[in-house]
């Protein structure tokens, strides 16, 4: 360190590289709380980002837009200490040192953390630390690692070792509930406990099936949409995602979309050791929900689907059109169309039948027609042409 090192940190400001304290760490007689402060700064900035070395420094003042302001601390940690207190606890040493640097007639503490080979992290649980979190700087604060981080700073061995260890702590934290949703059918609830974002990479449905073997169905990340009913109605939808970064404390649904009856009720009466719901991580299967739980929601998800395929079974009905010439109507043709109503709904799904009666009314008013018949209407007038349902 040198004057002139000291004063171009000072108007660099906070980045990923640099940290000011206005006031020294906590050190002797302080709490785990207290010191684990420290650590994790130590542990952020050894695991950064950067092309250069980091820098925190103790006793200055950030002032932003402007050159920092130097109140210099009372007291130094020893650096002894301090290497002490850092390299018992994580997976390889820490590489950093600690002195103080008189400027300006103060004391100012200067932590130097040179680039290092990662990933760092604790081999057990410290106050409100993790074992096995991989924490950096990003900018101006503290992120935890993803997997796809991690395994951008390590070795395959060390990311091996993180993976086991992490896996444990994920498995501890997720919570799986199965639901019957009348609208959607089976779904999962999961909600992430813990204190570390939970990669989930699959939710499946898996039963052993015969001769087939294993079969792994995957549900569909759901995705909450509100209403535009000015009641803050909500509805879901899959849109086909099967993976989903779990934050701390929040929950995510997942929907096994509707699949052919058949295909299920195998996983629905057989044997309950022959069917779960996996949970999947970065490193593998983190939970399970075993088979009896799972078979109690399925069969009454199969029940809804039957009663589905029922009322959505389309009905062929016959469109008359025709001319109105005085008070007679000349039929001048027919079509064909299938008419189906959407479960639990009162829309209605409607398109022709090929094989009709060889009458074509042309693309617009076909869908002029489909629009007016899945809005429920019986009959009506497309240009010069009036239509009804045959009720014969």
């Amino acid at each position: 360190m040198t004057d002139e090192i000291m004063e171009q940190l000072l108007r660099e400001g906070e980045s990923s590289s640099l940290d000011y304290k206005r006031d020294q760490y906590p050190f002797a007689g302080a709490t785990d709380d207290q010191k684990g402060e420290l650590l994790k700064d130590i542990l952020a900035f050894a695991n950064g980002w950067r092309r250069a070395e980091a820098y925190i420094l103790v006793g200055v003042d950030e002032v932003s837009a402007g050159r920092s302001t130097v109140f210099g601390v009372d007291n130094h940690i020893p650096e002894s200490h301090l290497q002490q207190f850092v390299n018992t606890k994580t997976n390889r040493p820490v590489t950093f040192s600690y002195r103080g640097y008189p400027f300006e007639g103060k004391q100012v503490g200067v932590f130097t953390i040179p680039q290092q080979d990662r990933p760092i992290f604790l081999a057990k649980d410290y106050a409100k630390l993790g074992k096995h979190i991989v924490y950096y700087r990003q900018g101006t604060t503290t992120a935890v690692a993803s997997p796809d981080d991690v395994a951008r700073m390590g070795t395959p061995l060390e990311i091996k070792k993180l993976i086991e260890g992490r896996q444990e702590k994920v498995s501890e934290s997720v919570r799986v509930s199965l639901i019957l949703d009348i609208r959607y059918g089976f779904v999962a609830d999961i909600y992430n406990d813990g204190e570390i974002e939970v990669y989930i990479k699959e939710v499946a449905l898996c039963y052993r099936a015969g001769e087939i073997g294993l079969v792994s169905i995957p549900l569909l990340v759901s995705i909450p949409m509100l209403l535009a009913d000015g009641k803050g109605s909500e509805v879901h939808f899959a849109p086909g995602r099967k993976n989903h970064d779990l934050p701390c404390r929040k929950e995510v649904k997942f929907i096994l979309a509707r699949f052919p009856i058949a295909s299920l009720e195998g996983a629905a009466i057989g044997s309950p050791d022959d069917v779960w719901l996996a949970v999947i991580s970065f490193g593998g299967e983190v939970h399970r929900v075993l088979g009896e739980e799972v078979q109690t929601v399925l069969r009454k998800v199969l029940e809804l689907w039957r009663m589905a395929e029922e009322e959505e079974k389309p009905s062929n009905l016959t469109v008359i059109f025709f001319n109105r010439v005085g008070e007679s109507r000349d039929e001048v043709g027919r079509i064909q169309v299938a008419v189906s109503k959407r479960y639990r709904s009162n829309v209605l799904d409607v398109q022709f039948v090929d094989g009709g009666t060889g009458w074509n009314v042309g693309y617009e008013m076909g869908q002029q027609l489909l629009q007016e018949l899945a809005a429920g209407q019986l009959s009506g007038w497309i240009g010069k042409y009036g239509w009804r349902i045959d009720d014969e």
